[in-house]
Parts: structure tokens; sequence; C-alpha cells
């Protein structure tokens, strides 16, 4: 699965992430994009498909960001930086991507997704 680059349609179809979704400060990118990893390794391929992995894995995704960050939403993760587009909350972002990255990675080797 993570072996092999991913198709472009699937960097396009995260396009709408960044910023809190649309950048509306909403929902936090990289949780977004956590969400969509875990769905290549939980997901369902057709509607109405039972997944019983999906729900717990996502939950346990979400939760494990609130615990550290205090907050999914874009807005209150970067409320501390006056520039959002400075080099610090740039950085700030890129550290919780980097999180939700090796709770994924973490999680599909202990569920012998990969190995």
């Amino acid at each position: 699965m993570l072996d092999q680059p991913f198709e472009p349609k699937l960097v396009k179809i995260a396009s709408g992430f960044p910023v809190g979704i649309g950048k509306s400060g909403c929902l936090c990118g990289a949780l977004s994009g956590g969400v969509m990893a875990l769905g290549l390794a939980y997901g369902r391929e057709k509607p109405g498909e039972d997944m019983p992995d999906s729900f717990p894995n996502n939950a346990a995704l979400h939760d494990h960001i609130i615990d550290k960050y205090g907050s999914t939403c874009c807005r209150v993760l970067t409320m501390e930086f006056d520039d959002f587009n400075s080099q610090e909350r740039a950085e700030h972002c890129y550290d919780i991507t980097g999180e939700v990255a090796a709770w994924v990675i973490e999680n599909f080797i202990e569920n012998g997704v990969i190995k």
C-alpha cells in the first residue's frame, strides 16, 4: 500500500484540506489527511459494506490529537500565531502533520497493515 507512489487523483482529492479545509480554519488538514490514510487500510470500497476497523481507528486518531494538542480545529491549533504566514506557524503545522503521519504508520505496523 505505502510502497508505491500515490496516484495524482489521490493528491488532487486531498487538495482542499489545508488551512482547516479550504482556508475555513475548521478541521485540521493534517487530521483530515490522516483519516484518508486510515481509509486506505480500513475503509470500504462499496457503499454499505461493513467496515468494523474504520470507526475505532479513526476515533483513536481523533482522540490522540485532542489529547496531544487540545483541539482538532485549525483556528484553535494556530491561535497563538499572529501571522498565519509565519515560519513559526508553518513549523507548528508541520509538527502536527508529522504527529498524525507517525501515529498512522504506528497504527498500520501494530495492526499488520504494513511491516
